[in-house]
């Protein structure tokens, strides 16, 4: 009787250290958080000064004359307006992060299927193009409604641009590895490896057959996913596409949707 008291107080002394553990790993993560959201405010501030100056000197009031580059090394005006509106675009992308960063997020739990249709409901009609649309039966998640919204049309029209030009789209999901996963794909334009490795990063890339949208781009998507305690990815294909979001699986919320079971919000 004595060693099962001693095992359990054990065990209890090791449960709230480790509890602890986390607390701190959390407050670290909090403020690096913090951190990175200051960085990335500044980053954008700096970024947009000489965009603008640029742009201005670029502008078409200029005409005759000496021209604001005169003395320096031949240019490509057309390449330079070029990156121009990238260092704009990423400018804008981190005005973008640095909202989300600073936004407080909720945790209430969220039939994805009643999500989807929401976003749905909200795109833009594509005259000649219609979209075909076969959306499974979805989880629920914990997570922030206007968030995961946000994500959602951020990719989808990424997905349904004349750029990609898709018009079947396929949602899907499952449990792999104690993580959900929704898979979105389509039948638009393939992205090679490069395209998909970098897709849902904060960069600027010269050499890309789809181009990402300009400002307020898919980073935002593996940001939001992330403050959820999830990610997001993109396949290589060279036809059509593939999106994987994943979200932590909870005990609690699968004991939910078996007691709903075939009633389940939005599916």
């Amino acid at each position: 009787m004595f060693r099962a008291v001693g095992d359990s107080f054990r065990l209890a002394v090791e449960r709230n250290s480790q509890l602890q553990q986390i607390g701190r790993q959390r407050e670290r993560l909090a403020d690096l958080n913090a951190e990175l959201g200051n960085l990335i405010t500044r980053t954008a501030h700096n970024l947009e000064a000489p965009a603008q100056k640029l742009s201005h000197l670029l502008g078409p009031g200029l005409s005759g004359g000496a021209q604001p580059f005169d003395g320096l090394s031949p240019y490509d005006p057309a390449l330079l307006q070029e990156e121009i509106a990238r260092l704009k675009g990423v400018a804008e992308d981190l005005r973008h992060l640095a909202h989300l960063e600073v936004r407080p997020l909720s945790a209430a739990l969220l039939p994805l299927g009643e999500v989807f249709a929401e976003m749905r409901a909200a795109l833009p009609h594509f005259p000649g193009r219609p979209v075909a649309w076969q959306v499974a039966r979805l989880p629920i998640v914990r997570g922030d409604r206007a968030l995961l919204r946000q994500a959602l049309e951020v990719l989808m029209t990424f997905t349904l641009s004349d750029t990609r030009g898709a018009g079947y789209v396929t949602v899907d999901s499952a449990v792999v590895g104690g993580e959900v996963q929704i898979t979105v794909e389509d039948d638009g334009v393939g992205l090679v490896a490069e395209e998909a490795a970098t897709l849902f990063d904060l960069v600027v890339r010269t050499d890309q057959g789809v181009p990402v949208l300009e400002g307020g781009g898919l980073i935002q998507v593996r940001r939001i996913l992330a403050r959820h305690g999830g990610w997001a990815w993109a396949e290589a294909r060279s036809t059509g596409g593939k999106v994987v979001l994943t979200f932590p699986q909870d005990e609690k919320v699968g004991e939910l949707e078996a007691l709903f079971g075939d009633d389940l919000p939005g599916a």
